[in-house]
This record gives structure tokens, C-alpha cells and sequence, in this order.
């Protein structure tokens, strides 16, 4: 395949694919079919009515996007190899949850890769219930994984600190909270 396309071959190439579209109308049966063309101006929407499933349509294209449920995978034709790129992490979870029928192709945006460092760095919490005014030691602070505290390597410098706050156990340790 030339990918060095003139703009004159590129725009007789887009015209072709705009001509060559269909619309076409799939019911899973012939009852359907005919209940929806009938509808007053539907029957002229369609350049084409199929009977039967989308997986049976996927045999005529590589692949069938579902254009408004983007949380459905596509049907992919015989053959066809597809990758399924996620720039999201909690749409790569997803995905790993319910694999896509194709390979997947995780590349994390910078709020992605930033959203995995926070999940998997060890951070401060209480360690037990910490009353307004009290001096933290070491036995007051614990550590947790993912939390929403202080990083742990702020551990010496929360040492010592007064709880500007009554603070339950459990409770994230950070600069906000200590003074």
C-alpha cells in the first residue's frame, strides 16, 4: 500500500469511500424489518434492509464499530487483526476485565501514568485515633499503599508535628493536617 498518496489521489479516494457507504438497516428478523419501514420516511433512509445478526453482518467488513456504544467492542470480520489502544487507566481495567477481541494496546496518557504512581507509592495515614493538639511519634504514623497521605519519605518531617485536627484512625497524614 502507497501511503504517499498525491492530494489529487487523496481526495478521489475519499470520494470513493463517500459513495461507496450504505445505510443499512438490520432486524433480527423479517417482521422487524417491515414494522420499521413502514414508519412514515424510514423506508428512504436505508439504501439497504438485512435480516439477521450484526455478527453475521461482520462478515462483510474487517471490522464493525458499534458507533454509540463505545463500551462495546467491535465485530471483527475473519482474519482481520485489530489492536485495541487505551490511553485511560481505568478504561485499560476495564478492558483487562472484559479483554477485547483483539490485542491491547495500553499507552498511558500523563494523567494515566501519573494515576499509577499514585496507586502503587507508600503514603501516610494515622496509625491510631489522634486528638487535636497531639505531639505525632513514630508509633502514631503508619504506612499505607495508594493512600492519599503524605508520601513516606515525609515520615520525619510529620514526626513532631502537632494534629491540628482531632484525627480518626486511618486518616491520611500530610501537611494540611499536622502543624
Amino acid at each position: 500500500m502507497n501511503m504517499m498518496r498525491t492530494p489529487a489521489a487523496e481526495a478521489a479516494a475519499k470520494a470513493a469511500a463517500k459513495t461507496a457507504a450504505k445505510t443499512i438497516l438490520l432486524c433480527p428478523d423479517a417482521a422487524d424489518l417491515a414494522r420499521i419501514r413502514a414508519v412514515p420516511g424510514w423506508a428512504d433512509r436505508f439504501d439497504e434492509a438485512v435480516e439477521g445478526t450484526a455478527a453475521a453482518l461482520s462478515g462483510r467488513y474487517d471490522v464493525l464499530v458499534p458507533y454509540d456504544q463505545p463500551h462495546r467492542p467491535p465485530l471483527l470480520g475473519d482474519g482481520a487483526r485489530v489492536a485495541f489502544l487505551c490511553t485511560d487507566l481505568t478504561a485499560f481495567e476495564v478492558a483487562l476485565r472484559n479483554p477485547p477481541p483483539g490485542d491491547l494496546v495500553f499507552m498511558p496518557s500523563p494523567l494515566a501514568r501519573l494515576d499509577v504512581l499514585v496507586r502503587t507509592r507508600r503514603t501516610l495515614k494515622a496509625a491510631r485515633d489522634l486528638p487535636r493538639g497531639a505531639v505525632l511519634s513514630a508509633a502514631d504514623v503508619a504506612y499505607e499503599v495508594g493512600g492519599q497521605g503524605a508520601g513516606a519519605d515525609c515520615a520525619t518531617h510529620i514526626i513532631g508535628r502537632s494534629a491540628l485536627y482531632d484525627l480518626p484512625e486511618g486518616a491520611p497524614l500530610d501537611f494540611g493536617v499536622v502543624g
